[in-house]
């Protein structure tokens, strides 16, 4: 699987028929297609469906548009044949794909070509599709950088008592040793699994498989605006919801609002949880600020007086290391960037909900802007978790 990355490109609606040479061949746009140009130079046709799954208009003066390459999972595989050809069917013509390029798949019935000059320069690889299923990736990268936090503390920690063992009783000098030992076997240990960490991924697939699984619980917002709900792009379907609705009156309606229903209660109660626990963390790194540096003004002032006392030296040094890494756990920077984010959805939610359930007999025009409403939230906070896969690295723990 992988990511294709955000870019802002110049498009142009096709009034007619035309005829496009791209990197691979000439391929054909027919009326209603979108002629993309992509890094700069090169120009190619998109089918409007995908356009709308895949693009976010941000400015249009007649037929020609500015719009933002979504964020969004694809399949993709090697081409590994020297004499390999793809044909896009329905008269679009047919290429050449030179060893080393992509097929890729970016919707249900969607597949293209990526040519291997630049399918690295608009493309994040996030591991084969099989890794991403059968693990919770999110619970593992929660737990692995919690001990990461916490590991330049508990590596202070070990440094002072090897230090004060021998001061304590000169016949604990092989305490110190193996102290200083479990050090360096801790650091060593942490900073092999940074590296695992990196180089599997970890907060990539977290990351993904978060906002594949937030477009799956949502997809029956997209059936009910006349779009059919995709389960490996669920992304694609909520924004082409959100930007070309077609409100529908459907036999199972009645069902699809159930289970939409159902779905914003599960993650709103999710958010708040999630919230909580963000607001925990900040209540208590914030009271073990004020109680640290309280402690280590006291400390200093006892040294300064001279006094001596090896509990002050002990807490002078090792208890900002308590407070650097509180501050540090769980990247909280970006901990913070996500918490608005989560609140922002959450309110959105709130709203749809409240509005779904308020007008249960609305007729289908008046239900499908709330329900435009939904798609753009889910597939905004869908963005937001992809835009942090892109970001977040797991940091050092020294």
């Amino acid at each position: 699987m992988v990511i294709a990355r955000p870019e802002i490109r110049e498009c142009e609606e096709l009034k007619q028929p035309q005829r496009f040479k791209t990197r691979d061949g000439i391929v054909a746009g027919r009326k209603g297609d979108f002629a993309i140009t992509a890094y700069g130079v090169e120009r190619y046709p998109i089918l409007r469906d995908i356009f709308l799954g895949a693009y976010e208009e941000i400015g249009r003066v007649g037929d020609d548009i500015v719009a933002k390459r979504l964020i969004h999972v694809r399949r993709a595989w090697e081409v590994l044949d020297d004499n390999a050809t793809f044909d896009y069917g329905d008269g679009r013509g047919k290429v050449a794909v030179p060893r080393g390029s992509w097929l890729y798949q970016s919707d249900e019935t969607d597949f293209g070509t990526t040519h291997y000059e630049v399918k690295h320069a608009g493309h994040v690889e996030a591991g084969a599709e099989a890794s991403m299923s059968g693990i919770d990736w999110g619970g593992r990268r929660d737990r692995w950088v919690l001990m990461l936090g916490m590991l330049p503390c508990v590596l202070s920690l070990l440094a002072l008592c090897a230090v004060l063992a021998p001061t304590i009783a000169p016949s604990w000098s092989w305490l110190a040793q193996a102290l200083i030992c479990l050090e360096v076997a801790l650091l060593v240990a942490g900073g092999i699994a940074v590296v695992a960490i990196k180089r599997q991924r970890w907060m990539l697939k977290a990351c993904v498989q978060s906002a594949l699984d937030l477009g799956r619980e949502f997809q029956a917002a997209a059936r009910l605006l006349g779009q059919p709900e995709s389960t490996h792009f669920p992304g694609m379907a909520l924004w082409r919801a959100a930007q070309s609705p077609q409100p529908v009156s459907t036999a199972d309606a009645h069902n699809l609002l159930q289970s939409l229903k159902a779905a914003l209660a599960g993650r709103l109660h999710r958010l708040r949880q999630s919230m909580e626990q963000a607001h925990r963390r900040e209540f208590l790194a914030r009271w073990l600020t004020v109680a640290a540096v309280a402690v280590v003004l006291a400390a200093n002032v006892s040294l300064i007086r001279g006094s001596h006392s090896v509990l002050a030296e002990f807490a002078v040094i090792w208890l900002p290391t308590v407070v650097a890494a509180m501050h540090g756990f769980d990247l909280r920077r970006r901990s913070a960037e996500r918490l608005a984010a989560m609140r922002a959805f959450a309110d959105e939610l709130r709203f749809v909900q409240t509005r779904l359930y308020e007008r249960e007999g609305a007729s289908v025009e008046e239900r499908g802007a709330v329900l435009v409403l939904l798609c753009r939230a889910a597939a905004r906070y869908g963005q937001h978790e992809l835009q942090l896969a892109l970001a977040v690295e797991a940091p050092l723990p020294v």
